[in-house]
């Protein structure tokens, strides 16, 4: 295992990079996969991500979206979404606008300075690892769905890595790779992110969010505010 000074700790989606990698993975899964079973699917995608919004107007908490969301996967080869997510991530990462540049520079600074990156999202694993590829991750915690005979249930494994999920996810990678706390950052963008940050001593928090804000200014720690940014509506972990 190779030997890191410290680790930087970065939620994905609205921290990482400025799409919904839930909403945009599911829609290219929708418009491409073979396992779909809609004649219309633009209309199938239309109709769900209308569902989703309205759970969200309802104010449904996240555990209850991620876990109807990961159910749409039911019954698809885990192979099949596997291969799905690298054709759309390279879609995604040729255009310009995809990572957010202020974090994605700091990203490469700690690279440069001795940092692991590790990668901390409540999207799909399998969604994330291309992501970790380009951006030399070497530890990655996502949400991952149950299989039986290479076929997904739509159930989530393990945590969903949402708030203590992502946070024991953090502690797991340091504990690993022998480093501390004083020495590791953390990067967010949502209250969700919140308990990951606490676990290191460098927390960070992504501009977007005005309650996530003034916790950050309340606690003294450094808000970034980007110039690309999802919006409210569409961002997610």
């Amino acid at each position: 295992m190779k030997g890191y000074k410290g680790f930087a700790f970065f939620d994905v989606d609205s921290t990482l990079i400025s799409i919904n990698s839930m909403i945009s993975f599911l829609n290219y899964y929708y418009m491409n996969g073979v396992s779909v079973p809609f004649q219309n699917r633009a209309e199938a995608f239309s109709r769900t991500l209308a569902r989703f919004n309205r759970d969200i107007a309802l104010g449904k908490d996240r555990y209850h979206m991620y876990r109807e969301y990961y159910l749409l996967y039911k019954g698809t080869p885990a192979a099949e979404i596997s291969a799905l997510a690298y054709r759309w991530w390279d879609t995604q990462k040729r255009s310009e606008d995809t990572f957010i540049g202020e974090t994605y520079r700091i990203l490469e600074k700690h690279k440069l300075d001795g940092l692991g990156i590790a990668l901390v999202s409540g999207s799909l694993l399998a969604v994330v690892k291309p992501l970790a590829e380009t951006v030399g991750a070497e530890f990655v915690a996502a949400t991952e769905i149950a299989s039986e005979d290479g076929v997904f249930t739509g159930h989530v494994m393990g945590e969903t890595m949402l708030g203590e999920g992502k946070a024991k996810a953090a502690v797991k990678c340091m504990a690993d790779f022998g480093v501390y706390p004083s020495d590791c950052y953390a990067y967010g963008d949502h209250v969700t992110d919140l308990e990951m940050l606490e676990t290191v001593e460098n927390p960070c928090v992504i501009g977007g969010d005005p309650d996530f804000e003034n916790i950050a200014r309340e606690r003294g720690w450094p808000v970034i505010l980007p110039a690309c940014k999802t919006t409210d509506s569409d961002s997610e972990t």
